[in-house]
């Protein structure tokens, strides 16, 4: 009764400059409620009723005991006025103090019968309910706009602010009159200095012990959403402009079939851009990459539905520029390849088909001088590692089955090799294992050409040598004036028989000789072998017979037997 006596004191002071005011009269009738009235007495009700009828300052303040038969409900006190408003200002009851109260002094308090603060409105307009925690939960009731406590979480120290209504639509606004830069409208987080904990949240079953949250934001403004996250006709964006990563996207995808992060169009066509990467998006975006329904790729282009991909664009760049640059590092347990190119083709019926084709234009400005243009070219092929390679190999080709004629490579034009090196085959069949050929069929048309671009003539234009790649033994070679050598003998210091394995060579018939015997493993009975004495000696001056054997020849001279040492040359030619 003793808060109930102060809250009365403060309604006395406040209505007397309340019906001034407004111009309205206290009075009433003892025991009577407009709409219903007092009809219990045994209640301890205590009714106060404003009206125009009674002067505040000349008239009774009436009171009764009873009940506010208008709820059912034993009411403490009930404080009612009869004034209409007229105007945005008027304002029905005003309970204020006269006195000097501070920001923390509670204007206006209830309590329960422990003297706790339930409600209570402070000197700066700060309202508390509950006291300071907030152990319970504010309602709003749609059916009649009240609100009560309800404690739905048990021990759980929690507050919450909802409504009951459950219609289509929004049923619950929280907004504020911010319309200015600067301004927050509406600020939702936690008083705690600290950033671990969720700042804001959105949840399913609120009011159960075990909430499932759907939306969180850390103190750090780390953000988590379960579900769809739709933005339309707006962007996700970082300001920040800080070294290293400024936005992210990313899943917890870890497994085979399992998609971290998927960009793309909801709809079923597949004209449309369905991810791109471009420069100043919100001012005029210029797009570096685009990714089309098809998977069609356009990188500093747009797509083309002709191409899978398409790399175009200007590239300025200070020092070497590179188009499209390829430098993986595979480490496989199987084969490893670094580009795979394994296309289908389906051309028109007179048309060609390339797997890859290399074509273009090189510009070359006036004034400017450039010491290679290569459609193609592959630099060295370094190994690192302690291990081998049987073999490397700049290109390896293979030749294909496809055609009614098939070539490893096909060249229209000149194929200069630039470097010390050999062409050759490393096939060790039986027949041609490397051949040099053209189409010439015709007198004046020349099959083959081998030889150098030099203007001189005393270098090798052609030879024929064995174990090239390594110790080349040359045994046939062609000068640039035409001279021919091969391996050779001379066994003239020695005349008689002699043994000399080499296609040319030299020899002697002794003197007082009429033959000699030259063994020669080049030699087989069908081979052609050709003589020429060397000496002119009077008794023996031309070559008689030069009989083959099967590593041998027998040269015959004549007329008689040789005077001297007679010496001859000679030439094997299987």
């Amino acid at each position: 009764m003793k808060t109930l006596s102060k809250l009365l004191f403060l309604v006395l002071l406040a209505l007397p400059s309340f019906a001034l005011a407004q111009g309205v009269n206290m009075g009433g009738t003892s025991g009577q409620f407009q709409g219903g009235g007092l009809s219990r007495a045994a209640a301890d009700t205590i009714y106060l009723r404003l009206d125009a009828t009674n002067d505040p300052l000349t008239g009774a303040l009436s009171s009764s005991n009873g009940t506010y038969s208008a709820t059912g409900a034993a009411v403490a006190l009930v404080l009612e006025s009869a004034f209409t408003p007229t105007a945005g200002a008027d304002v029905p009851v005003i309970i204020q103090s006269t006195g000097d109260f501070g920001a923390a002094d509670s204007i206006l308090s209830v309590r329960d019968n422990t003297s706790t603060v339930q409600f209570s409105v402070r000197g700066n307009g700060d309202t508390y309910l509950g006291g300071t925690s907030l152990p319970a939960t504010l309602y709003f009731d749609g059916g009649n706009g009240g609100l009560t406590y309800t404690n739905v979480v048990g021990a759980r120290n929690i507050f919450f602010l909802n409504t009951s209504y459950s219609n289509a639509g929004t049923n619950m606004v929280v907004y504020s009159g911010a319309n200015a830069a600067g301004e927050y409208g509406v600020v939702a987080g936690s008083n705690a200095t600290t950033t671990a904990q969720t700042s804001f949240a959105v949840c399913n079953n609120c009011l159960n012990t075990s909430p499932t949250m759907v939306f969180e934001v850390l103190g750090t403004g780390d953000t988590s959403i379960t579900g769809d996250f739709t933005v339309t006709g707006g962007q996700i964006l970082n300001a920040g402009t800080a070294a290293g990563i400024n936005l992210s996207i990313a899943s917890g995808a870890n497994l085979a079939g399992e998609y971290g992060v998927v960009v793309g169009s909801n709809d079923t066509a597949t004209g449309q851009t369905n991810f791109a990467v471009a420069n100043d998006i919100d001012g005029t975006p210029v797009y570096v990459l685009e990714v089309d329904g098809l998977g069609n790729t356009g990188i500093g282009i747009a797509f083309s539905a002709l191409s899978r991909l398409t790399v175009g664009g200007t590239h300025t760049v200070t020092g070497a520029g590179v188009g499209i640059n390829v430098a993986p590092t595979i480490d496989a347990t199987n084969a490893a390849v670094g580009i795979n190119v394994t296309a289908s083709l389906d051309a028109g019926d007179t048309l060609n088909e390339h797997m890859i084709f290399v074509g273009g234009t090189a510009v070359a400005d006036a004034g400017e001088t450039h010491p290679q243009l290569n459609g193609l070219s592959i630099s060295t092929i370094t190994k690192s590692g302690t291990g081998t390679f049987t073999e490397a190999s700049g290109i390896r080709v293979v030749e294909p089955t496809a055609g009614a004629s098939n070539y490893a490579i096909l060249v229209t034009g000149s194929v200069v090799y630039t470097g010390a090196g050999s062409l050759y085959s490393k096939n060790a069949g039986a027949g041609v294992n490397l051949g040099i050929a053209s189409f010439a069929d015709a007198l004046g048309e020349y099959g083959a050409v081998v030889g150098t671009n030099a203007t001189t003539t005393a270098q090798q234009n052609f030879a024929v040598a064995n174990d090239i790649d390594g110790t080349p033994v040359y045994v046939f070679t062609v000068f640039g004036t035409g001279k021919i050598t091969q391996p050779t003998c001379d066994k003239t210091g020695v005349p008689g028989a002699g043994t000399c394995d080499t296609p040319t060579g030299r020899a002697a018939v002794a003197a007082a000789a009429g033959s000699v015997l030259i063994t020669n493993a080049l030699v087989s009975t069908t081979s052609i072998v050709n003589v020429t004495l060397q000496t002119n000696d009077a008794a023996c001056h031309y070559v008689d017979s030069v009989v083959l054997g099967a590593g041998s020849f027998t040269v015959n001279v004549g007329p008689t037997i040789c005077t001297g040492n007679t010496n001859f040359g000679f030439t094997v030619v299987n």
